[in-house]
């Protein structure tokens, strides 16, 4: 039997709101919130989510490096036989070239809203960094599961 606590019982596993969400739109509204979702960083020495220690990341990942080589070079797709001997996940970001844009340095994917009229940014993460996002989304004390009685 499905109880109305278990319809929102798990917030990870829903799919992003829809630009034209009135609720969502109405309190980001309220509340100041940005809608863009580029992560505004602090550049230190110590910052492992600087924009440089990002691009660093991602230049050593072996599925992202040559496309952010060639989108640093150039804003030309490269021809199929180029990214031909590369893996499947290269493959995959060449087939979403046109979606890919740099912001200072630092390899994003543009999400456009059915409309047209927002757009959200997602970053390429590189493989080394999803352990420490899973971590962090999980086990942080604004992460996770909480349960019906703690929401």
């Amino acid at each position: 039997m499905i109880s109305k606590y278990s319809i929102a019982k798990e917030p990870l596993s829903r799919r992003p709101y829809k630009a034209s969400c009135k609720l969502c739109t109405n309190g980001e509204k309220k509340f100041g919130i940005e809608t863009d979702l580029f992560m505004k960083v602090l550049t230190t020495t110590n910052d492992p989510w600087s924009s440089n220690e990002v691009q660093k990341a991602q230049m050593e990942d072996p599925a992202i490096r040559p496309i952010l080589k060639k989108k640093l070079n150039s804003e030309d797709r490269p021809y199929r036989q180029e990214i031909a001997p590369e893996s499947p996940a290269t493959k995959r970001y060449w087939v979403l070239w046109d979606s890919l844009h740099l912001k200072d340095g630092v390899l994003y994917r543009k999400w456009e809203s059915d409309d047209g009229s927002s757009c959200r940014w997602q970053l390429i993460l590189p493989k080394s960094r999803i352990q420490e996002v899973l971590r962090e989304t999980h086990d942080s004390a604004s992460g996770g599961y909480f349960g019906v009685m703690k929401t």
